[in-house]
């Protein structure tokens, strides 16, 4: 049985790609910029140029991670080089000034950066919750009802390990299935 466009996700019928004239594997979409079908497709954002879905979700969430923490640490060392270099009452310091804008620049870039890559990642994170991509949200798509630790695994690999935290392939694993 083919069907272009089946009433559930969920079932057994093969779904073809208007767009690619190609099946469509469950939990894909096509994306009109990348020209292709993206399996789980989140959304794609135009930072990275890319899609982001199933083959590089891991590689996104430890982007948004790092990124937010970079920030967070940039945030208190602006902080310091804008109170802790100030020169000495009587003294001046020509460079200061430099220092000063300097200092303040990255606190607001660290701010708006930081902010940004939280909400991301807070929107990454429900999303793993509730097993579903942000295209399923706004179509109202119901992601499968399970474990936020099996969902955590098919993204990040197998059981917790200092894999998790380095951007490598993820090595699929049975409990994932």
């Amino acid at each position: 049985v083919l069907a272009t466009e089946p009433e559930d996700e969920n079932s057994s019928a093969v779904r073809w790609c208007k767009h690619c004239q190609l099946a469509k594997p469950p939990r894909a979409h096509h994306c009109s910029t990348c020209q292709r079908c993206i399996r789980k497709m989140d959304h794609h954002c135009m930072w990275m140029n890319n899609c982001i879905g199933a083959n590089n979700q891991k590689h996104f969430l430890l982007f948004l991670t790092y990124t937010s923490l970079h920030c967070l640490g940039v945030a208190p060392m602006s902080l310091w080089c804008l109170f802790a270099l100030h020169p000495p009452p009587g003294e001046e310091n020509p460079l200061y000034a430099a220092v000063s804008l300097g200092s303040i620049l990255s606190l607001l870039l660290a701010g708006c950066l930081g902010r940004y890559c939280m909400q991301l990642l807070n929107e990454q994170y429900h999303s793993l919750k509730k097993n579903q991509t942000f295209i399923e949200q706004l179509q109202g798509t119901v992601g499968e009802a399970r474990a936020f630790r099996a969902t955590l695994q098919e993204v990040m690999g197998c059981a917790p390990s200092w894999r998790w935290l380095v951007p490598l392939a993820v090595p699929r694993c049975e409990s994932a299935a």
